[in-house]
């Protein structure tokens, strides 16, 4: 699959998530999922989709880049609490959970409720 198609799909599937009524979460973490072979203009229309999605919604929305399908790929499990940790000086959240031991990197926040 391109990665313009697979941009267009993220952009639709991101705003019928705006749009339902019953999904509430606290906060939304994105994770490395393009392909290991994309080049930064391809990261680049990901995370501006990511950062689009993040200006249109009331949700926090967080890019942590060092979980998902890359090539450091630290697990966060589903359904467990998670502790983001932010502070405004720095460019970087911290992502923990516990039982979880992870490496010392730190996730990016993206879009306005997670500066970028």
């Amino acid at each position: 699959m391109n990665s313009g198609l697979f941009n267009k799909q993220l952009d639709r599937a991101l705003h019928q998530l705006q749009y339902k009524k019953d999904f509430t979460p606290n906060a939304i973490v994105f994770g490395q999922f393009f392909t290991l072979e994309a080049t930064d203009e391809e990261r680049l229309i990901f995370k501006s989709v990511i950062r689009d999605f993040a200006d249109a919604t009331s949700i926090p929305v967080y890019y942590y880049p060092y979980f998902g399908h890359g090539v450091t790929n630290n697990p966060l499990l589903l359904k467990q609490q998670v502790t983001i940790t932010c502070h405004p000086e720095q460019e970087y959240c911290t992502l923990r959970q516990a039982g979880i031991r992870h490496e010392s990197k730190r996730g990016q926040q993206k879009g306005t409720h997670a500066g970028g």
